[in-house]
């Protein structure tokens, strides 16, 4: 599947390349004023993140209005 949003194309493969070398792009990715369901697909698809990754990006997510967002 592939999202489309600000001009930002998000599929698994680019989550997954991301995760492995560069993690601060889906940092990045995130910050970027995504919709609720392009922030859902990115959550759905991260897996396990790398050792030392910063998570302090979904502390932004906790007080969501969509309840999906929060659930992850």
């Amino acid at each position: 599947m592939t999202l489309i949003q600000n001009n930002i194309e998000i599929t698994r493969e680019k989550i997954e390349h991301l995760k492995a070398h560069e993690p601060q792009g889906i940092v990045d990715i995130l910050r970027n004023g995504l919709g609720s369901r392009e922030v859902l697909f990115v959550l759905e698809n991260l897996g396990h993140l790398p050792n030392g990754f910063d998570g302090d990006v979904f502390l932004d997510f906790i007080n969501n209005s969509n309840h999906q967002i929060r659930l992850w």
